[in-house]
């Protein structure tokens, strides 16, 4: 079992800038993207889940090949998928009003060696064995198609086929590039922070906090995020309500919050605090990152006087919880 660190948050709170210092140290790997197959739909998480949720040898057979498909579809680019992203990047660059193929910048049999081999590796074990049969559910023009059919089991067994899964992938990045712990930064992991436990029990949690104010701000400018206020609101409000029930189900050695301002006012003694609790040496290098605080209080230059009370009303639950003023 290999130890993981995992930075994670609302997204916009400062998880990039806390992942580039962590980058710096000399036992940590990292890669320069969110490889996102842990969290996303039809990933390791949305599979551990709904599996075990409810079971019938069509929905083994069909959340399996779901599975396999979309894990190695993040493996390389196609020809054909590459010249259709090409296309339409053509057409509207930021990907605004026409999306291109899912995933269509991921290829992680680059970045991590042996990639699909693990897969197909762990599509073998979920699978009991495969039959000659078709169902109704099928998408049509399958020829001479193959059941894959898996019993039910229960979530530790689960759990401990996608753990082997998942540090072998980890062992192979850390390999790769020299290191001896892995760290992660797919930024929504706080909404799925106990079964991520459960899967990867060597993981320590950080959890970037930053003022809800400023991370508004921030979402309000990304074309992943909404515009209109309100409805920023009830984002942040939901996935925070989410991590407070997550939280609840964490032992307390296992995560610890700490706010981005307090990195950008104290960066040496905050990383210092922040190695601790990783159980790893505090390396000087770790503060050879820049530290910009230009975005600090943001939203009083981008909301109105009536827009900042109306977000210190309906965040005040969370200032308060932070210590933020309002």
């Amino acid at each position: 079992m290999r130890n993981v660190i995992s930075i994670a948050g609302t997204g916009r709170s400062g998880t990039n800038i806390l992942k580039e210092i962590f980058g710096q140290h000399s036992k940590i790997a990292t890669l320069p993207f969110e490889y996102r197959f842990m969290i996303d739909p039809k990933g390791i998480v949305d599979f551990y889940q709904s599996f075990t949720a409810n079971w019938s040898p069509y929905k083994a057979d069909y959340k399996i090949k779901e599975l396999e498909e979309y894990l190695l579809s993040l493996s390389a680019l196609s020809d054909e998928k590459r010249e259709e992203t090409n296309r339409i990047k053509s057409i509207d660059p930021k990907g605004l009003s026409l999306t291109p193929p899912p995933y269509s910048g991921w290829e992680l049999n680059e970045w991590i060696p042996g990639y699909s081999d693990l897969v197909k590796t762990l599509i073998a074990d979920l699978t009991e064995f495969q039959y000659s049969a078709v169902w109704p559910g099928l998408e049509a023009n399958k020829a001479n198609y193959q059941m894959s059919f898996a019993p039910k089991i229960d979530k530790a067994t689960l759990a401990k086929k996608l753990e082997l899964f998942t540090d072998k992938l980890f062992d192979a990045i850390c390999e790769k590039q020299g290191k001896s712990i892995y760290l992660e930064d797919n930024t929504h992991n706080i909404l799925f922070a106990s079964d991520l436990k459960a899967i990867i029990p060597g993981m320590k949690l950080i959890h970037v906090v930053r003022d809800p104010r400023d991370v508004i701000s921030s979402l309000q400018q990304q074309k992943w995020a909404p515009t209109a206020l309100e409805h920023l609101i009830s984002w942040y409000k939901s996935v925070m309500a989410q991590w407070e029930e997550e939280k609840a189900r964490l032992d307390k050695s296992d995560f610890i919050e700490v706010k981005f301002e307090d990195i950008l006012a104290n960066p040496e003694s905050e990383i210092k605090k922040l190695c601790a609790f990783v159980s790893i040496d505090f390396e000087p290098e770790m503060l050879q990152v820049k530290l910009d605080k230009p975005n600090n209080g943001r939203y009083k230059k981008n909301f109105s006087e009536q827009e900042i009370i109306t977000l210190n009303v309906d965040l005040s639950k969370w200032l308060k919880l932070y210590e933020f003023k309002s």
